[in-house]
């Protein structure tokens, strides 16, 4: 899944970690700090579990999200959502498949 975002790679990033904070007998925050492109593009990341159960994907739920700029301040993010069991096998290749990409702006 990824959306464009108005607010800055830092700001959503910070949000969502503070999100999990709140909520910390439903959420917890496994994971944040910097996540770079190969094309050395710098944003965030913030790794979520949700005490929460899906048919598909089990408990706890995984949300595992990249933040990256945009030229016009705002950001665009890349989810997983995945279960717990899943995360290992999933997340190295997640990782690699968003370091290659190349953000809208980037491909000017």
């Amino acid at each position: 899944m990824a959306a464009q975002l108005s607010k800055s790679v830092e700001k959503e990033a910070t949000e969502m970690a503070a999100s999990a904070k709140k909520n910390a007998g439903v959420v917890t925050l496994l994971e944040a700090g910097d996540f770079a492109l190969k094309s050395h593009i710098k944003g965030q990341k913030v790794l979520l579990a949700v005490k929460a159960s899906d048919p598909n994907y089990g408990s706890p739920l995984v949300f595992y999200s990249i933040y990256l700029p945009q030229k016009d301040g705002g950001s665009i993010t890349f989810k997983l959502r995945c279960g717990d069991s899943d995360l290992k096998l999933l997340k190295p290749e997640f990782e690699d498949i968003i370091a290659g990409a190349r953000t809208p702006d980037s491909r000017e």
